[in-house]
């Protein structure tokens, strides 16, 4: 017996999204309305205007796929080698939708770019790897009381809920549509930046062909090899968006503007750990920081200023790129060291260093690091897709069937950026030499 949906919205990704009646009550609670105020893509719209839209739409996208994935899984549900049955339920569908709608409930303001700076103010967070941030919060939001009430009145497993949005189940074929290589997540918001962004070259998958050529074997997900492009698509496409959109050099120096302005509003006492207690955090938006801080009367607010510049799109310049120092030495050192960089304020150390080798004001100098992992490497941790063939038990990596991934695998995409929002012009002769001299100091 397929699930009823009591209401239906209409998404320009994938037509009309049916709701139940649980996922109705979650998607009323402000928790999750909150979602309409956290954009996808922060600061990419300075760079492509009509990418402006919101976390909420991407969750309920999510929600759909994982389940069109699980309906479809759960009408296949023999595994293709030993005819095993999996009894896949329509709880069981319910449970991986509801994990889809809530995965990203935990955004902080400004979506990723904020995590980098919440880490160093909240304190429970410090010891917490950078990329889990909205996943801990999404844990504690989810047994929030609110949430919470709404998953027991409809028997909804909370604790399956929690481990479905990190990635694990038993067997684990059900994590694995919610976070996983090829995932739920990874089809909705691919195809959703790209479309809002105006570069659907970079994110057009055959979303159906991925999900009705799976199959389970072994608990897992695999491929049929006529599968194969639309899987090898995924990897691909994550890779020309991230180098294309998330990557732009623009959109980055906004992204490290914005990490200062939050560094620096916390550091002014305009907004506090106070404000990202669970039982407040239905009003922290990117329009609440905004409004606090422009409400902020402290003279010489460098919050402020950092904020009037992103609003007046005075970002400030790329004058080096980790990829223009030849001396491959000097390179690879001066990577290590930013990206070794664990919070905000170690970071604007070296940026004080820079700026004075610079000759510059501490606040004009800015550095970023962005890396991509675009294909789990070998021996990862990670579960490379199988490709399977039909006709016999054979399985092989998707990675030993196409060139293409195999080129990916283990590489790693880094982009180490300085930007100055000085009137001075610099020679990259002149950046390079002040480089050697900050890899004497740090």
């Amino acid at each position: 017996m397929a699930l009823k949906f009591i209401k239906w919205i209409k998404d320009p990704i994938h037509g009309y999204i049916g709701l139940t009646q649980v996922e109705l009550d979650l998607l009323s609670s402000p928790l999750l309305q909150r979602l309409r105020d956290i954009q996808q893509l922060s600061f990419v719209e300075l760079v492509y205007p009509d990418a402006r839209h919101n976390r909420l739409g991407h969750s309920l996208g999510v929600m759909h796929l994982a389940g069109r994935w699980a309906e479809f899984l759960q009408q296949n549900s023999k595994d293709i080698y030993t005819n095993k049955t999996i009894n896949i339920r329509d709880k069981d569908v319910q449970h991986l939708r509801i994990a889809g709608l809530l995965h990203d409930i935990g955004h902080g303001p400004f979506s990723h770019a904020s995590e980098f700076v919440l880490k160093s103010f909240i304190r429970w967070l410090k010891s917490i790897n950078e990329n889990s941030v909205h996943e801990n919060f999404a844990e504690r939001i989810i047994c929030n009381n609110k949430i919470k009430k709404i998953l027991e009145k409809y028997k909804i497993d909370v604790k399956k809920i929690i481990s479905l949005i990190k990635g694990n189940s038993d067997p684990p074929f059900y994590g694995q549509i919610i976070k996983s290589v090829i995932d739920a997540d990874k089809l909705d918001y691919l195809t959703r930046d790209s479309y809002h962004a105006g570069v659907p070259e970079y994110g057009t998958l055959d979303l159906l062909r991925v999900i009705f050529t799976s199959r389970i074997h072994n608990g897992n997900i695999v491929w049929f090899r006529k599968g194969l492009y639309a899987a090898e698509s995924v990897i691909l496409s994550k890779f020309f968006i991230y180098r294309a959109v998330y990557f732009h050099h623009t959109v980055r120096a906004a992204w490290a503007m914005c990490e200062h302005m939050l560094y620096f509003a916390f550091k002014e006492n305009i907004i506090s750990e106070k404000d990202f207690q669970i039982d407040k955090f239905y009003n922290v938006t990117d329009k609440f920081i905004i409004g606090k801080i422009l409400m902020c009367k402290k003279k010489k607010s460098k919050a402020h200023w950092y904020l009037k510049q992103l609003l007046e799109r005075n970002l400030p310049k790329c004058i080096l790129e980790n990829q223009e120092i030849r001396d491959n030495g000097i390179r690879q050192r001066f990577e290590k060291k930013i990206n070794g960089i664990k919070d905000i304020e170690s970071r604007l150390k070296v940026e004080k260093k820079l700026a004075d080798i610079l000759d510059c004001k501490t606040e004009e100098i800015l550095l970023d690091s962005a890396i991509l992992v675009p294909y789990p490497p070998p021996l990862s941790k990670e579960l490379e897709p199988l490709i399977v063939e039909k006709e016999k038990e054979n399985s092989k990596r998707l990675s030993e069937c196409s060139r293409q991934i195999d080129a990916l695998q283990g590489t790693i995409t880094n982009d180490v950026r300085i930007y100055s929002c000085s009137d001075k012009k610099f020679e990259k002769d002149t950046v390079i030499n002040s480089i050697k001299k900050l890899l004497k100091e740090i």
